[in-house]
């Protein structure tokens, strides 16, 4: 909880799905950054292999009647939008 005694967290359900790939991607660092930065949990349902790899810590495969089939720890190196911006002003 925060100073006020809200809980902070965040569902979101196909969120880069309109956009194009650029902004896709910018969004998903941003994202990431934000997440990191502030600590919160997130919550997100998606189809896109691609956000599930640039966010997720854990991804569950759900089947059939929301039957969890599969329960994968996602192991990767995310790339920050901080890390990009110092390297890209040197």
């Amino acid at each position: 909880m925060n100073a006020n005694g809200s809980a902070r967290r965040v569902a979101l359900v196909e969120p880069f799905s309109a956009l194009n790939p650029a902004l896709r991607d910018d969004l998903r660092r941003h994202l990431s950054d934000a997440i990191r930065d502030w600590d919160f949990p997130a919550v997100m349902i998606t189809h896109d292999v691609d956000d599930v790899v640039a966010l997720a810590d854990v991804a569950f495969v759900v089947e059939q009647r929301a039957r969890v089939a599969a329960r994968i720890r996602v192991r990767i190196r995310r790339i920050s939008m901080k890390t990009t911006a110092r390297s890209s002003t040197r």
